[in-house]
């Protein structure tokens, strides 16, 4: 726990880094409503950031398996580091890109052409999403937290909305952030290795 402990204190070096859990949050218990009919386990197998406040599924999970908490905390620290970088508003527009032009559908009082924006609740590739999934789920690879395989599953299928549902594509972005890793994943791989060996 220790180490979980001084690995977040070194991400909040870089950025405002706040602890909850989704199942003492009613934020997550209110949007596990919108997403829950295409990610049923998106209270108990998914950890989330939103800003820079990374959701665990639960306090227990955590303190149970600190090792295991920070290796995904490795993960969204790729996230929360994009967000410093894009900032808050740009980072979510593009991470829910296209889905979130449904919004423009409220605007039907206006124009009922504005109804035509339902279009995007279809599920659309979201070349953004699958670009910051890409380069968060290669620090997975290089931890050895998962195979590329699995990985490759979390873009085709409903998880992520079949964020990119074509296989080969999929494989392909994976791998070229795993063999290219910018400066953000070296960054955040060098903090793991400090925190690790210690």
């Amino acid at each position: 726990m220790l180490r979980l402990q001084w690995f977040i204190t070194k991400i909040q070096e870089e950025v405002p880094l706040k602890i909850k859990f989704k199942d003492e949050s009613w934020e997550m218990k209110w949007l596990n409503l919108l997403v829950k009919w295409f990610n049923p386990n998106f209270m108990t197998s998914f950890t989330t950031v939103i800003g820079y406040t990374v959701y665990f599924t639960s306090r227990k999970f955590v303190e149970s398996n600190p090792q295991q908490a920070m290796q995904i905390l490795t993960h969204e620290a790729v996230h929360l580091l994009d967000t410093k970088r894009f900032t808050f508003p740009i980072f979510a527009f593009l991470y829910l890109f296209p889905q979130i032009l449904v919004v423009f559908a409220l605007l039907f009082p206006i124009n009922y052409y504005f109804l035509l924006c339902l279009f995007f609740l279809l599920p659309l590739p979201a070349p953004f999403r699958a670009y910051f999934e890409a380069r968060a789920y290669a620090v997975d690879l290089t931890l050895g937290r998962h195979e590329a395989k699995n990985i490759v599953r979390y873009f085709v299928n409903w998880d992520y909305y079949r964020m990119l549902p074509i296989e080969q594509y999929a494989e392909n972005l994976l791998h070229h952030c795993e063999v290219n890793p910018d400066m953000t994943i070296k960054k955040i791989l060098a903090i793991y290795k400090q925190v690790h060996l210690k």
